[in-house]
């Protein structure tokens, strides 16, 4: 069954447009009958003029670490390899934040930690492998001990918390 907006009444459901939402309630597409769809979160371009587009990449955002779904890698592995052969093609890129933008946290692109500066150097196409796709899978681990890391990070902060939220306790009743 298609999956049913998981933040309705919320915030998060104003990122969705109303075109998505009436998708996710048609049973005539539903996703058991492998209907799927999936945003392309950026068309990245560069152009020369105003009309050709010189050089191009597609960017998939993840805010808090997060990974594309099977689902999605599928579709991104299919969009890659149907733009590998374009030489203005630069490949198909995941972009994942610590928290939601360069501004708050630390960068990865394709996985690997990337300072303000260097992120702006790649999105002007400078340094940019076309082929990092299949790099990604090969990356895989290094993403899952990322995720690791963020949790036993939000798990220090938590108890940091609570230490600080009972200063009137000696260190044997924390305990």
């Amino acid at each position: 069954m298609t999956e049913q907006l998981r933040c309705a009444g919320t915030d998060l459901e104003k990122e969705h447009t109303p075109f998505s939402n009436w998708l996710r309630t048609r049973k005539e597409i539903d996703s058991y009958l492998g209907y799927r769809a999936c945003d392309v979160d950026f068309f990245w371009g560069f152009e020369r003029g105003c009309i050709v587009v010189t050089k191009h990449m597609f960017l998939e955002e993840k805010r808090w670490l997060g990974e594309p779904r099977p689902f999605q890698w599928r579709i991104i592995e299919r969009m890659h390899e149907i733009h590998l052969p374009h030489t203005d093609y630069y490949g198909y890129h995941l972009i994942q934040f610590e928290n939601t933008s360069p501004e708050d946290g630390l960068i990865f692109v394709d996985r690997m930690e990337t300072s303000k500066d260097d992120f702006i150097k790649f999105l002007q196409f400078k340094d940019v492998s076309k082929h990092a796709f299949a790099d990604l899978k090969n990356r895989k681990l290094a993403s899952i001990q990322m995720s690791e890391k963020r949790s036993k990070d939000i798990v220090l902060y938590n108890e940091k918390q609570e230490e600080e939220e009972e200063p009137w306790l000696d260190e044997d009743e924390k305990k």
